[in-house]
């Protein structure tokens, strides 16, 4: 494994899209030291800012980062990174596969734009976890995001397939804009969720706030829960199958955008 310990607060933000372990391979400690940074709009070396220990490109471990240390594993495509602190924003930033761990909370922005992999956060994440990239019509396309805390507003903002699970609770408009794919949130959300849902599924365990623009078909024996629930098991790591009863209350929409999609509140 490549292990980065953070030295003493860095006086900017840094960008450390660049290390990851397809792009580390085969790299000495001194290559890797070498390696340029950009630091806010300046520019500093990695051997500036972490202390590196290389071995096995394959695993990445960040040390004792805090809020200023961004984009990590930002377009992963393999191997695994593993963030033994906290991540700034962007964490996950466009991932095509691979895994990242951020053993402490994220910054907004993480996942954003993500087609494939799984991203794992420990604590809480920020705003538009799981959302689309600047000037794209389309957020995460593929893969998974796991949050064990709360996440801020538009979790899961124009997703398009792939899974994004919340296990806390999510702020104001959850689900947004949303084209297909399954958000799943345990806790409470927030204002507005699902506002413009086209054909995804929102999941929740508890009553949303009012859907205004959702039809209320009431109460049902769904079927597919029974393949859903146990696959939402094995990725979160949570045991919802064996408690759920199998039925839940179904409301459909978005009427306001001709939306095929459902949000549904386990019973």
């Amino acid at each position: 494994m490549t292990v980065f310990t953070q030295k003493l607060h860095l006086p900017d933000r840094v960008d450390v899209s660049s290390l990851t372990p397809e792009k580390l391979s085969g790299l000495s400690v001194s290559d890797i030291e070498k390696l340029p940074l950009r630091l806010n709009t300046a520019g500093i070396k990695v051997g500036d800012a972490f202390t590196v220990e290389a071995g096995e490109a394959s695993q990445v471990i960040f040390r004792t980062t805090d809020d200023g240390v961004e984009y990590i594993g930002a377009g992963l495509t393999s191997g695994e990174v593993i963030v033994e602190g906290n991540a700034g924003i962007y964490a996950g930033r466009a991932m095509k596969g691979g895994t990242l761990r951020v053993n402490g909370n994220a910054g907004d922005y993480a996942g954003i734009g993500k087609s494939g992999g799984l991203l794992v956060i420990s604590g809480n994440g920020g705003d538009f976890v799981g959302a689309g990239l600047p000037g794209q019509t389309t957020g995460v396309s593929g893969g998974t995001i796991v949050v064990r805390g709360n996440v801020g507003q538009r979790f899961g903002d124009r997703i398009r397939r792939g899974v994004v699970i919340a296990l806390g609770d999510a702020g104001p408009n959850c689900a947004s804009r949303a084209v297909a794919g399954t958000i799943w949130v345990r806790g409470q959300v927030g204002d507005t969720p699902a506002q413009g849902l086209k054909r995804a599924t929102l999941l929740l365990e508890k009553a949303p706030p009012s859907l205004p623009t959702f039809l209320d078909c009431g109460v049902h024996e769904l079927g597919i829960l029974r393949v859903l629930l146990p696959s939402l098991d094995r990725l979160a790591g949570t045991d919802i199958a064996k408690k759920a009863s199998g039925r839940a209350h179904r409301h459909m929409g978005c009427i306001g955008v001709d939306g095929r999609g459902e949000v549904l509140v386990l019973a």
